[in-house]
């Protein structure tokens, strides 16, 4: 339920709209963007010290500092000891979106730049924003816009249990792996693979970690193949193309894009299939 909710509060804040004021004032709904800077002894902004942009609702901020932003103009910048403001290093660290360790470094000296002042208003949920969000179902009212809210949270936990299951699953039978791989050839293999792949992704893994996954990956394949020849399981082109056009689906409402219509589905599913790796995954994930 709190999960249903926050989704609902995101959604009012997201499709709300905003008025540019002219100074901070004492409002409910007033909201405010600044940058926060470290500086050093003299009063300077310190190079390579601490540097922050947020935004943030005047009403969320401690209230001494709340009265000592009112009044405030776009440009207007303060230089205060803003941890005097909050009640403990956690709650100080949260205001500024880092850690407890990140703050304790911080010295007492901080510039408060007020950038941008503006005065928000929620949205009201009605059947155009239930259509937005839900293009395919038909939706009248905030109790039947938060059942389908809960039908998508469950929808997405369900995804992700069979997914940790199927890595406990993957992980199980890769482990008693026996039938033995030539090391020598897996190794100029993986070379090669890295060598392809090292512009377009980074990871903070070792180059023994990265070998380990893509023999176990080799390993599961074989043992994939093995199963589906000793139970004679055959996936057709067509199967294919409609696991590829029902991930597309599954991206298009993940991300909110609504209806795209089914030729734009095909069109996508096509694009993606044309990639012979993303081919021979697909028909890996079907076997």
């Amino acid at each position: 339920d709190e999960e249903i909710d926050e989704q609902v509060r995101k959604i009012k804040n997201l499709k709300g709209t905003s008025e540019t004021k002219e100074a901070v004032e004492d409002s409910e709904n007033l909201a405010l963007r600044f940058k926060v800077e470290e500086l050093d002894e003299n009063g300077e902004v310190l190079e390579e010290g601490f540097s922050q942009t947020k935004a943030v609702n005047l009403k969320d901020l401690p209230e001494q500092l709340q009265q000592e932003l009112i009044g405030a103009k776009p440009d207007d910048a303060f230089t205060l000891d803003l941890r005097s403001y909050f009640e403990d290093e956690d709650r100080f660290a949260e205001f500024l979106d880092t850690d407890k360790l990140t703050v304790q470094d911080l010295g007492s000296s901080i510039r408060t730049t007020v950038q941008s002042v503006y005065e928000f208003e929620e949205a009201t949920l009605d059947e155009t924003i239930f259509q937005e969000i839900f293009p395919d179902k038909t939706i009248n009212d905030e109790e039947e816009f938060k059942a389908a809210i809960r039908e998508a949270l469950e929808s997405n936990y369900e995804r992700e249990s069979d997914g940790h299951l199927f890595k406990e699953i993957k992980d199980a039978f890769v482990k008693h792996y026996d039938k033995g791989l030539p090391d020598g050839f897996l190794k100029q293999w993986f070379s090669q693979v890295q060598s392809e792949q090292e512009e377009e992704e980074e990871s903070e893994k070792t180059e023994d970690e990265k070998y380990e996954d893509f023999v176990n990956d080799i390993k599961w394949m074989a043992i994939v193949d093995g199963l589906a020849e000793r139970f004679d399981i055959t996936v057709e082109n067509q199967e294919v193309m409609e696991y590829a056009q029902a991930m597309i689906r599954n991206e298009v409402s993940r991300i909110g894009m609504g209806d795209i219509g089914e030729d734009k589905v095909r069109e996508y599913a096509a694009n993606y299939l044309q990639d012979q790796n993303n081919f021979y995954k697909s028909l890996f994930t079907l076997k």
